[in-house]
C-alpha cells in the first residue's frame, strides 16, 4: 500500500511540474522583456509613439500637401534619365553635361528627346519647383498603425528627383548655369520632405534622393563658368543637411513597430487566417484532417511540428525573441548616439556588429526559434542601414569640403596647400573623415588638381586609392573602395571608350528590334521559311 501511495504521489508530482514547468518558463520570459522595457524606460528611452513621433502644425501639413500634389502630377515626366558620377576607371568619371552627343542602349542621343519631354511637361516642373520653394512641413501619418502605415509618398520622391535633376543637368549641358542650381537646390528641398519622418524606409529613400543629388553636384561643380555666390548657396544647401537627423527616432519607431507584431503574433489564432479580404478561410475538419494524415503521413507529421512549434513561440520563445530585438536595435541607437558624439562612424558602426555578435552567441538557437527575425542575419539589416547612413555622410562632408575647395581656387586661382587655408573664409572648420574622425586627407598636386579623400569603411588609410575592392562587380559605386576618394572627370580616351560602347550597345538594340525582311523568289513570289531544327 505505500509503495502504490508513493507511486501515485511521484505521478502526481510529475503532472503538477508538468503543468507548472511550462507556466514557470512562460512567465520568466515575459517578466525579462517588462524588466528590460521598464530598464529602458529609467534610461530616458522613448518607447511609445507619443514620444517618437513628429508633430507638424496645420501649416507644416497644408505645406507639404501641395509639394505632394506637385510630385505626383509630375508622374513619369521623363523616361530615361542621363547618367551622372558614371565610374569609367578608379577615380574617375563620365561628365554627362559636357557631352553634345550622348549614347546609351535606348538612344543614339539622349539630350533631344530629354529636352523635349521636359518642354511638354514645363508646367508641372514649374509647379514643383513652386511648392519646393515654399516647403516647410512634412506629411502627418497615423504612426500608430505601425507595420501596417500606408506610405504612397515615398515612391514618387525618387523619381521627382531624378526628373529635377535630369532637368538641371540638361540646363547645365545648354549653359543655363542659374538655372541647373536652382532645381539642383530644389531637389535638395525635396529632401527636407523626410528630414524628420520617424521610419528607416523613409530614410533610406531620403538618402537615395541625396545621393542623385550628390552627383548633379559633382556635375556642376565641373563647370568652367561656376560663381562665388553659386557655389556658396550650394555650399549652404548642403552644410544645412544631416543625414543623421532621424536615424535615432528611426530605430526608436523601429523598436516600437517590432513589439506590436509580436503582441498582434501573439494574440492572432494562426488557424484563424483569410486570403486578404472577406471571411477566414475555413479550416478542414477532424475527419479531412485524418483523411490527409492518412493520404501523405510526412507531410502531415511536418504540419504538426510546425503546429507545435509556433504554440511554443507563442508561449515563451516570442518573449525571448521580442528581447533579443529589443536589445539589438538598443545597440543601434547607442552607435548612432556614439556616431555623432564621436564623429567617427567606423568604431561605432564595429561596436553594433560586436555588440549584436555576443548577443546572438546569447541565443545559440535562434535560427530554429526565432519566427519574425531570422536570428544572427537579421542583424545585418539594422548594419545595413547605419552603414548607409555612414557613406552618404561621408560623400556630404567631401562634397561640402570639395565646393569650398572650388571657391578658393577660383578666388586664388590655385587650390590650397592645406585644408586649414580654407578656414574661416570658406570652411567654419575642417570637416573630420566621417569613418575615422580625422580630419579629411589632403594633397595639391602638381598638375594644379587635387587628392581628397576618406578612409574607407575598414578605416585604414590607404593614402587615396580609389580602387574598388570588388573591381568585378558591375554598377559598382565610387565610395566602395580602398579609399573613398573624391573623384575627377575622366580621360578623353575613357570617355570616348565609353561612348563607343554605349553606341554599339544602342546599335546592336535596334538591330534585334528591326523588322526581318522576307526572302522572296525570283519571280517576285515569297520564298518559304526553312523549317526550324
Amino acid at each position: 500500500m505505500r509503495l502504490k501511495r508513493k507511486i501515485l504521489i511521484a505521478l502526481v508530482m510529475i503532472v503538477i511540474l508538468a503543468v507548472l514547468w511550462p507556466l514557470m518558463l512562460h512567465h520568466r520570459a515575459m517578466s525579462q522583456v517588462e524588466k528590460y522595457r521598464k530598464q529602458l524606460a529609467a534610461q530616458g528611452e522613448k518607447l511609445t509613439v507619443a514620444e517618437i513621433a513628429p508633430h507638424p502644425t496645420a501649416d507644416e501639413q497644408a505645406s507639404a500637401r501641395e509639394a505632394l500634389a506637385a510630385i505626383s502630377g509630375l508622374g513619369h515626366a521623363i523616361s530615361n534619365f542621363p547618367p551622372t558620377m558614371k565610374m569609367l576607371a578608379p577615380g574617375r568619371m563620365f561628365l554627362t553635361s559636357k557631352e553634345e552627343s550622348l549614347p546609351d542602349p535606348a538612344s543614339s542621343n539622349l539630350w533631344p528627346e530629354l529636352q523635349s519631354q521636359i518642354e511638354r511637361n514645363s508646367r508641372k516642373f514649374d509647379d514643383l519647383r513652386a511648392a519646393l520653394k515654399g516647403l516647410a512641413g512634412q506629411v502627418n501619418l497615423d504612426y500608430s498603425m505601425g507595420a501596417m502605415l500606408p506610405l504612397p509618398h515615398l515612391a514618387i520622391q525618387k523619381r521627382a528627383a531624378l526628373c529635377l535633376c535630369a532637368a538641371s543637368l540638361l540646363e547645365l549641358h545648354q549653359g543655363q548655369l542659374d538655372q541647373s542650381c536652382e532645381d539642383l537646390k530644389a531637389c535638395l528641398a525635396l529632401s527636407r520632405f523626410l528630414e524628420h519622418e520617424p521610419i528607416m524606409i523613409s530614410q533610406l529613400v531620403r538618402m537615395a534622393v541625396l545621393q542623385i543629388a550628390l552627383g548633379q553636384t559633382w556635375e556642376i561643380l565641373q563647370h568652367p563658368g561656376l560663381q562665388d555666390k553659386q557655389l556658396a548657396e550650394l555650399q549652404s544647401s548642403w552644410e544645412s543637411i544631416d543625414p543623421m537627423s532621424a536615424a535615432q527616432s528611426s530605430l526608436e519607431m523601429e523598436r516600437h513597430t517590432m513589439t506590436d507584431m509580436f503582441k498582434a503574433m501573439r494574440e492572432n489564432d494562426p488557424r484563424n487566417t483569410s486570403n486578404g479580404p472577406g471571411p477566414p478561410v475555413k479550416q478542414p475538419g477532424v475527419i479531412d484532417q485524418v483523411g490527409e494524415a492518412l493520404a501523405d503521413p510526412h507531410k502531415a507529421a511536418d504540419a504538426a511540428m510546425d503546429e507545435g512549434r509556433f504554440w511554443l513561440w507563442k508561449w515563451q520563445w516570442s518573449y525571448e525573441e521580442e528581447l533579443c530585438t529589443m536589445q539589438m536595435l538598443q545597440a543601434a541607437i547607442d552607435s548612432v548616439r556614439q556616431m555623432k558624439r564621436e564623429g567617427a562612424f567606423v568604431p561605432a558602426l564595429k561596436g553594433f556588429d560586436a555588440a549584436t555578435g555576443k548577443l546572438f552567441k546569447s541565443h545559440a538557437n535562434a535560427s530554429r526559434r526565432f519566427m519574425l527575425t531570422s536570428g544572427p542575419s537579421f542583424s545585418e539589416t539594422y548594419h545595413n542601414f547605419l552603414r548607409k547612413l555612414l557613406v552618404m555622410e561621408a560623400e556630404r562632408r567631401l562634397l561640402v569640403t570639395a565646393i569650398a575647395l572650388k571657391r578658393f581656387q577660383l578666388a586664388h586661382q590655385k587650390y590650397p596647400e592645406d585644408l586649414k587655408e580654407l578656414t574661416p573664409t570658406y570652411l567654419a572648420v575642417v570637416p573630420g573623415d566621417a569613418m575615422d574622425g580625422k580630419p579629411l586627407r589632403y594633397h595639391r598636386k602638381d598638375d594644379g588638381t587635387f587628392l581628397l579623400y576618406s578612409v574607407g569603411e575598414d578605416g585604414v588609410d590607404n593614402g587615396g586609392n580609389p580602387v574598388p575592392l570588388a573591381p568585378t562587380s558591375k554598377n559598382i559605386s565610387w565610395t566602395e573602395a580602398f579609399d573613398i576618394v573624391w573623384p575627377m572627370p575622366a580621360t578623353p580616351d575613357e570617355v570616348e571608350a565609353y561612348k563607343k560602347k554605349a553606341l554599339e550597345q544602342w546599335n546592336t538594340k535596334m538591330q534585334a528590334t528591326k523588322p526581318r525582311e522576307t526572302p522572296r523568289s525570283s519571280s517576285g513570289a515569297q520564298a518559304s521559311a526553312p523549317a526550324n531544327k
